[in-house]
């Protein structure tokens, strides 16, 4: 909590964090990580925490070749965009959980 310093959710999964968005009204938090810690498969992992049920996993935005190195909400929160080290430029449907376009930048 800003106001009292506290720490409110600790988010664990064992990979290296990127990027990391706040929804606009606070109870969602997009993140995007990689693994760089030697397992045999490369976990390239967009992922969305509820953070009014104590930093529950929400969902694996999955579907993308390389891994994001920044997440971001649209205004509304309708929308996460991620870029990624190929050039591509997802846009995510935080309605529906999947992947709404994709552009090669």
């Amino acid at each position: 909590c800003a106001e009292s310093g506290q720490e409110l959710v600790r988010l664990r999964n064992g990979n290296e964090l990127t990027s990391a968005c706040f929804s606009p009204n606070g109870t969602q938090l997009a993140t995007a990580e990689h693994n760089i810690f030697g397992r045999e498969t490369e976990d390239r992992a967009i992922r969305l925490w509820d953070l009014r049920a104590e930093g529950r996993q929400l969902r694996t935005l999955e579907g993308h070749a390389s891994a994001a190195h920044s997440v971001s909400f649209s205004p509304d929160g309708n929308f996460i965009a991620t870029g990624h080290l190929d050039g591509a430029l997802w846009i995510w449907d935080t309605r529906r959980l999947r992947a709404r376009g994709l552009l090669h930048v």
